[in-house]
């Protein structure tokens, strides 16, 4: 079940009501946008983000191209909202700015969660990259070949690169991380990786299944990119959806309370898209 877009303010309010401790989140991409055109260039939904998607060259609807759907997955515990983006492009890659920029210089914890489904494991390239002044990657988290097996890579800045073999091509993963920043320069990435019939823990869990250590990042992150593999128009894309940033745990990752749905039923707010 899908939620339009026009009722989010609404759905925002019920939720600060019903629960004021919920998600602050920083940043949210959801990808609701019109059918026609069919690809996310220079659209400007979600919040907290300071502006469109841009890129440089490339065919729309192959760099970013938009789906009227999303990435199914159990254990994701939000009502998702929109379509979802499809990134078949080796070299030009759908790009985004922070309304406010990641400080990685002090001491500070920042989370994120996102669904990714890759359909090619040939490389590296299958991920979301947070970018040092719009440029350099600091950040990479994302699906990638390792030794013929799908796994799910962290690397932070010129940290230790993190691995976790089990993954499967065609399968929906919902990611959360946290990023632990130190004004001493010891950075932290850390990664959970939940699949279909997993349960999402409803406070920060005391363990990771994936991390990057050793790094010091001291730079500031304005954009994020969503790269795709290393052809272009193969029909094996990269897909995104959902991207959240927040302060805590529970901004990305909170299951949603019991009921909600119900209420926003009663409130002729949730509709089926097919």
């Amino acid at each position: 079940m899908k939620m339009h877009a026009r009722v989010v303010t609404v759905v925002a309010a019920i939720l600060a009501l019903a629960a004021p401790a919920m998600a602050a989140l920083t940043a949210y991409e959801y990808f609701d946008y019109p059918t026609n055109p069919t690809h996310i260039l220079n659209q400007s939904g979600g919040y907290g983000w300071g502006s469109a998607w841009t890129w440089s060259g490339g065919t729309p609807a192959v760099v970013g191209g938009y789906i009227v759907g999303w990435l199914t997955n159990t254990a994701y515990p939000f009502i998702p909202v929109g379509g979802f983006v499809r990134c078949d492009n080796a070299g030009v890659w759908p790009t985004r700015s922070f309304a406010s920029p990641i400080d990685l210089s002090v001491n500070s914890n920042y989370y994120f969660s996102f669904l990714i489904s890759v359909y090619e494991q040939k490389d590296d390239n299958n991920q979301i990259e947070f970018l040092h002044y719009g440029t350099q990657a600091n950040i990479r988290v994302g699906l990638r070949n390792n030794s013929g097996q799908l796994a799910a890579r962290v690397v932070c800045g010129s940290g230790t690169q993190g691995l976790l073999n089990g993954f499967y091509l065609r399968s929906n993963y919902f990611f959360v991380g946290k990023i632990q920043t130190s004004a001493s320069g010891n950075d932290y990435m850390r990664l959970n990786v939940y699949k279909d019939g997993d349960a999402i823990p409803t406070s920060e869990p005391g363990t990771w299944d994936v991390s990057s250590t050793g790094a010091a990042m001291n730079g500031i992150i304005t954009n994020i990119q969503l790269r795709h593999g290393t052809v272009n128009n193969d029909q094996l894309p990269t897909m995104y959806d959902e991207i959240r940033f927040g302060e805590t745990w529970t901004d990305v990752a909170l299951p949603e309370p019991v009921g909600l749905g119900v209420v926003l039923v009663a409130l002729g707010l949730v509709r089926r898209r097919g």
